[in-house]
């Protein structure tokens, strides 16, 4: 009777013992899903279009040894222009929580062609003693002409941006700005009847005639270029291509300044008294000001996102 009690307690107890000795479950560890991290150096190109507003025109005009003022000089004429905007840009950005901040070095090349202005080889009109410098010269020959090119610029900027969804930021950048500026004044050596530039003498018969006060004005061509430094600000929507993608794309508006532009050019005159030689002619340009569109790609070093542990 001893025996068959101890057998139904050991039956009765079975379950229990078997439940204390069952291996607890555990889930398996899994890696933490990454986020996206704007923190990093990156290299990028962009496209747009450039749209440039300017005037110039002469400020001073003397003639001669010693010096004598030309004060029948016109106003200033425009130099607007507008092209296509290739660049490239490097940079490097720190995330703290929710802003972004960061340093940014671009340049630009625009492949336009010199605005010209075509029938005076400045950019006013000048007369001295009633004879207009420059014209417009026969169909066919060699144009008076003054042109303005800007053909690349460049900046150092501040970024400061804040992120409004894990992939896209919105952000202002501000800096210092350079420009290129190209003048060229083109004075022709074809000539015009009743116009004085820096044609040779002509010959007819027994005639000789002079086109620049009884001698030969020079050099024709007189180019000119300086490098200006202004500012430069903007606005831009920037974006990641994706946690495991490492490409940036960006949407940014530029407005810069670069001031004024100044010039002195000094042709002489071969055969001409010293009443008319030399012709010292100064312009300036008004404040250079430019607006910019621009589409960029750029590729981040680095993982774009990177472990919660990590950050």
């Amino acid at each position: 009777m001893k025996t068959l009690s101890v057998a139904v307690a050991i039956m009765l107890a079975g379950p229990a013992l078997a439940a204390d000795l069952t291996v607890p479950y555990k889930a398996p560890l899994l890696s933490p899903r990454p986020v996206v991290s704007w923190s990093g150096i990156y290299v990028g190109g962009s496209i747009g279009a450039e749209w440039r507003l300017l005037d110039a025109q002469v400020t001073a005009v003397s003639i001669g040894d010693p010096a004598t003022a030309v004060t029948d000089i016109t106003g200033p004429n425009k130099f607007n222009s507008a092209s296509v905007r290739l660049g490239g840009y490097v940079g490097a950005n720190l995330q703290i929580d929710r802003f972004v901040v960061g340093v940014e070095a671009d340049s630009a090349w625009t492949p336009q062609r010199a605005e010209v202005r075509r029938g005076s080889f400045y950019p006013s009109d000048i007369t001295i003693l009633g004879t207009p410098l420059g014209g417009q010269t026969p169909l066919g020959g060699q144009q008076d002409s003054f042109g303005i090119r800007l053909p690349w610029e460049a900046s150092v900027r501040l970024r400061a941006g804040l992120i409004v969804s894990p992939l896209v930021m919105v952000y202002a950048t501000g800096g210092a700005a350079w420009l290129r500026v190209e003048a060229t004044s083109e004075c022709s050596t074809d000539a015009t009847t009743g116009v004085a530039n820096c044609a040779g003498p002509t010959t007819v018969g027994p005639f000789t005639t002079h086109h620049f006060f009884g001698g030969t004005l020079s050099p024709g061509t007189i180019p000119n270029s300086v490098t200006r430094t202004g500012w430069t600000a903007g606005i831009g929507v920037e974006g990641i291509g994706g946690v495991d993608l490492p490409l940036l794309w960006r949407f940014e508006y530029r407005y810069s300044d670069y001031g004024k532009a100044s010039f002195t050019d000094t042709r002489t005159c071969s055969g001409c008294t010293s009443q008319f030689t030399p012709l010292t002619v100064s312009y300036s340009t008004g404040n250079i000001t430019t607006h910019s569109f621009s589409v960029g790609l750029a590729y981040k070093f680095g993982v774009p996102g990177v472990p919660p542990a990590m950050r």
